[in-house]
């Protein structure tokens, strides 16, 4: 079904396709192979996906890595973007641990390239917000803040739209900017989560081409 018109970035967000609620429990997570592990992943339990209890999370303990990626699509930013969403349902409680959103992974079964939205606590229910490019493992940080606020039920948002990587949350009305860079590195690929923290809890992964506006 073709995608419907959006206002704005908050409608086009909320219209975004919900690729796995997190309903289920299932450890590792698999969703009926829908899910496979990110090649950066350091898990020593065989739950490197992650688990699915109370929404997705890590298995393993920090500062253990646990991620994967949505593999039945790749995602081309044509002209109105794509993007990757996610619900934090369960904070970290303790400083240092992380959870992040990915996209535009061109074969993250094999390395490490894309881009990442990671948010990494560091007092209860703040968080340091990083915007970053990874090339074949190298790191470049596009863009950050220090001292982000974000409730529980907050949502989260990375877009890649038109040479333009941004930031987004909701935690009222609607989504808000909160970071943005300009780079055309990438533009098209896989997209996914990662964690390292195991109190940590997401739902409703959502990820797509966005509706124009």
């Amino acid at each position: 079904m073709p995608l419907t018109g959006a206002t704005n970035m908050n409608g086009a967000l909320s219209a975004l396709e919900l690729n796995d609620s997190f309903a289920s429990n299932e450890s590792p997570l698999s969703g009926g192979g829908s899910w496979s592990a990110l090649q950066w992943e350091d898990s020593t339990s065989e739950h490197d996906t992650g688990q699915v209890s109370g929404g997705w999370g890590p298995y393993d303990a920090f500062p253990t890595i646990n991620g994967a990626f949505w593999q039945p699509a790749v995602f081309t930013d044509t002209g109105p973007g794509v993007a990757a969403a996610a619900t934090l349902t369960g904070n970290a409680t303790i400083t240092e641990r992380y959870f992040s959103l990915w996209i535009d992974m061109p074969t993250p079964g094999l390395t490490r390239s894309g881009y990442e939205l990671r948010f990494t606590e560091t007092a209860s229910y703040v968080y340091t917000a990083t915007l970053s490019r990874w090339q074949s493992g190298t790191k470049t940080l596009l863009a950050s803040k220090t001292g982000h606020a974000m409730a529980l039920k907050s949502q989260f948002a990375l877009v890649d739209k038109g040479g333009t990587v941004s930031a987004w949350v909701k935690s009222g009305t609607e989504f808000l900017q909160v970071l943005s860079a300009a780079d055309t590195t990438f533009y098209s690929g896989y997209t996914g989560i990662e964690a390292s923290g195991n109190i940590i809890r997401l739902n409703d992964f959502r990820s797509g081409p966005l509706p124009p506006f």
